[in-house]
């Protein structure tokens, strides 16, 4: 399992860094969060963005 930042995860849906931020602070968007950073597993958001968005 690949864990990424939210840098590289911005980069991937071309989603821009705020609008990322803001969707992070949903308590149900796949997030792991270890000490004080934060990291994803790029194909469960990507998953969770498909669901609840539609295409990205």
């Amino acid at each position: 399992m690949e864990l990424i930042d939210i840098k590289i995860l911005c980069a991937i849906t071309t989603i821009p860094e705020r609008t990322m931020y803001r969707l992070v602070k949903d308590k149900d968007f796949p997030k792991l969060k270890i000490g004080r950073s934060v990291r994803f597993h790029k194909e469960t958001v990507i998953q969770y963005l498909i669901n609840k968005y539609g295409k990205i």
